[in-house]
């Protein structure tokens, strides 16, 4: 067993790995490479955004998240990684038949969007890519679709009855609820509509650089109300990538 460290020690220490950051992100910066000055402003990002999950641990609920099933779609941060690991906010797919709500982690498969230089002919199932197509993107543009609709219907009920209202009608406090969730609603659709706008159509999901995850990580859904609730891909889907997992993972 390692003899502990003093307090003034572990300042030297921790002095030191500041240091060799601060050296390696000024290296980046001070080079004529954009690309590296891209890269040392991703890394930056990721240590603030380090710093606020470690941050969060001791105060974290994890029965607070919900229940999250097979082939559900996930956002999550996965890092500023090394070499040729998928870094970053990704979407993923949950891959765990059973997740319990009081499971700290998630075993996810990190998907990424369809360069317009990608031949999709040339994707390499040998190398554990399983191409979705649009599917993630025609969930949500059905999702943002039912929910307009549902929130036009909502609103047309709502001011009929509200015209009816006398002071002191029951039915009042029921009204004042029904707003309410027509809010988040209304909320969760102009989410959803602008997570669209930014969505990249074509999506590959990366089998080889299947991960397990804190639910820290995650950014959504994490509430009924998140733009991805309820996003899971097809059964399909699931048949290929489940082929993908046994072709590298398994004897055959």
């Amino acid at each position: 067993m390692s003899t502990p460290k003093s307090q003034s020690e572990l300042e030297a220490h921790k002095d030191s790995a500041l240091k060799a950051m601060e050296d390696y992100l000024s290296d980046l910066i001070n080079s004529t490479d954009e690309n590296l000055h891209s890269k040392a402003d991703k890394i930056s990002y990721w240590l603030e955004d380090y710093a606020r999950f470690l941050d969060s641990e001791t105060s974290f609920d994890v029965t607070k998240f919900p229940k999250y099933k097979r082939g559900q779609i996930v956002k999550v941060h996965l890092g500023f990684n090394i070499g040729s690991e998928e870094g970053g906010v990704h979407y993923a797919i949950v891959i765990e038949n059973k997740s319990p709500v009081k499971a700290p982690t998630l075993n996810v498969i990190p998907l990424t969007s369809v360069k317009s230089s990608k031949d999709v002919s040339k994707i390499r199932g040998d190398l554990g890519e399983v191409y979705l197509g649009n599917e993630l993107y025609r969930l949500l543009t059905t999702k943002v679709d039912t929910l307009q609709t549902s929130i036009t219907n909502e609103l047309a009920s709502l001011n009929e009855l509200i015209s009816e209202l006398k002071p002191g009608d029951s039915q009042i406090q029921t009204t004042k609820k029904r707003l309410e969730v027509l809010k988040k609603k209304l909320k969760l659709l102009t989410k959803a509509k602008k997570e669209i706008s930014k969505m990249k159509i074509g999506s590959i999901a990366l089998v080889r650089q299947i991960t397990t995850v804190s639910k820290i990580r995650i950014y959504d859904p994490i509430s009924p109300y998140g733009v991805l609730s309820d996003i899971k891909v097809s059964n399909e889907t699931l048949d290929k990538i489940d082929n993908t997992i046994r072709q590298l993972f398994t004897k055959i």
